[in-house]
This record gives structure tokens, sequence and C-alpha cells, in this order.
């Protein structure tokens, strides 16, 4: 059984050939958000009450048969160990019908996702669905927070693994239309783009594609600290390297640093210099640790989820 990651493991591999990986076009450090790193910090406390309520929902079949077709009742197996995963927020103005209405059309949009990109076996999935909770709080929030108060870019983070940059947006563009020449979407259009954010098809399609065919991760298949590390570093590269910066920073400070430890720092720090890119103030370092520690913990409690039955039978799934 592979191994499940903990949070206070350290960030130790990252040598020069990863740090070069994605050098050619790095984004900048991000400057410090508040209200995002609470809205963090209160998923991370939801995530790890689903990862507690989870062995309940594991020892739920998903199905006799071991596989999860779409679903047109909320209170199935399959979709009760969906909210395990996602503890989706009901809305206000929402009523019991139309909040389990939207739960189950985010579920069956997910499986056809997985189905569609071949993300089949339950660490495939856990590593892809814990990166999706952290991206989207747990599929309460599709877009990124005050991604409409940016400047400088209408392009920002969208869907299940925030699509950012308008290089990322014509990629998907040019995929969806090279794939379906029958579709007349502009994936490129802000207009469009905001009317789809919350469209359950564009946030798990534009998942799976970003997962799969735009970064390549779903090689990995292995639910270890390692493995979160590395695609943690895809997903969002300077989050991994900040993360890293700070454990190591802080063993430093403490006087707890091993001497392999301090190399790995010392590579950290010329990864910044490299990129002539100012090591970010320590509250933005602590919120990257935040996010990635998130992101562990979403990642752990889907693969326990999963343990006893895969959320989906990419390969049989009707």
């Amino acid at each position: 059984m592979a191994k499940l990651a903990t949070e206070t493991e350290s960030f130790l591999h990252i040598g020069n050939s990863d740090a070069t990986a994605k050098v050619s076009s790095p984004s900048p450090a991000p400057a410090a958000q508040p209200a995002a790193d609470n809205n963090a910090k209160n998923t991370l406390e939801k995530a790890t009450k689903a990862a507690a309520a989870s062995p309940s929902a594991a020892n739920t079949p998903c199905s006799s048969t071991g596989t999860c077709p779409i679903q047109n009742n909320f209170n199935t197996p399959c979709i009760q160990q969906f909210t395990q995963i996602f503890p989706i927020d009901k809305e206000e103005d929402e009523s019991d019908i139309q909040y389990e209405t939207r739960v189950q059309n985010l579920y069956n949009a997910f499986i056809a996702s997985m189905k569609k990109y071949s993300i089949n076996t339950k660490e495939q999935q856990a590593l892809f669905l814990g990166q999706v909770g952290h991206e989207t709080e747990s599929l309460n929030a599709m877009s990124e927070v005050d991604g409409e108060n940016r400047e400088g870019t209408d392009y920002y983070g969208r869907g299940g693994l925030q699509l950012t940059g308008e290089s990322t947006y014509e990629a998907y563009n040019n995929f969806k239309h090279a794939e379906n020449k029958t579709d007349a979407t502009d994936y490129t259009d802000i207009t469009t783009l905001n009317s789809i954010a919350n469209d359950p098809t564009f946030v798990a399609d534009s998942a799976g594609w970003f997962y799969t065919k735009y970064k390549n991760i779903n090689s990995y298949d292995t639910v270890d600290a390692d493995t979160i590390k590395e695609v943690t570093k895809k997903v969002n590269y300077w989050e991994a390297i900040g993360y890293l910066y700070y454990d190591l920073s802080t063993k430093e400070n403490n006087g707890t640093i091993t001497a392999d430890e301090k190399k790995q720092l010392d590579i950290v720090k010329g990864v910044y210099k490299d990129l002539k890119q100012k090591i970010p103030e320590e509250t933005q370092l602590e919120s990257m640790s935040v996010n990635y520690t998130q992101r562990v913990t979403m990642t752990n409690n889907a693969f326990k989820v999963l343990q006893d039955d895969k959320i989906c039978d990419s390969s049989a799934a009707a």
C-alpha cells in the first residue's frame, strides 16, 4: 500500500535539474493576499475534518461492481464519497434540491473528465483530486480569489486547476477545437470565460486537460510526500519552492538544520537569484507553507476515501 505523506516531512529532493525544469517562463513570486491566506486556512480546517471522517466513507463500496457510472441520485455511495473528498458548501440562497443537483453535476463532470483523460488508478485520482481540492477550496471557488480585481491581466485562474495566463487559455482553446471542430466556443474570450467559469463541464475538463495534456502529471502513481511535492511543483512551482524555503529557513533559524538540508536551502536561494526573483516576505512564505500543507492533507484525505473503492473506474465507467 502506498505510504501516506505527512505534512511535517521535509521537502528535500530539489536538485539543479528540478530547479531548471520550469524556468523558461516563470511566474513572479505572488504578492501577499491576506484574504486568500485566511481562505486557505479555513479550507485546510475543512479538509482536516473530512480526513477524520473519511474512514466511514471508505468502508462503503462505491458500487457492487467497483465502478462509478453517472449518478442521478444524491444519496448514493459514489456521491457521498465525492463529498468526503470535497466538502462542498451549500450557498445561502440555495434550496436542498439545487444544492444536490449542483453536487451531482460536479461529480458527473469529474467522472467524465477522469475517464476522458485516463486518470484511472486510485493513486492517480487522489493526486489529481487533492490538487483540485486546494485550487478550488474544495470546489467552492472556481475562479481565483479577487481575480477580477487584479491589474494587468484578465486571464486569471479559472476552473478546477485554475488555468492562468493567456498562453494557457490559448493552448486549451486550440486543444478543444482540434478535439471537436464543431465547438464554436472561444476559450480565450474573457466574456465567455466569465460565463463558463462555474460550469461543471469546463471546471472538470479544463482540470483534466491541464493535469494530463498540458503538464503531463498523470504519470505519477504513488501517494507519498515526494510525489505530492513533484506534482505541486508542476501545478504551482513558486508555491512548492516557497514551502521548501520556509521549512528549511525556519530550521536554520532554530539551529536544527542538517548539512544536507543546508545544501538544499542554498539551492533554493540560488533559484530565486538565478531567476532574478526577490525572496518573498516571511508572511508570504508562511502562506505558501500553509497552502502546501493543505495540498498534502487533501491528497491524503482523497486517498483514504478511495482505499476500498475508486471514485470512478475510468476504464469502465458509463
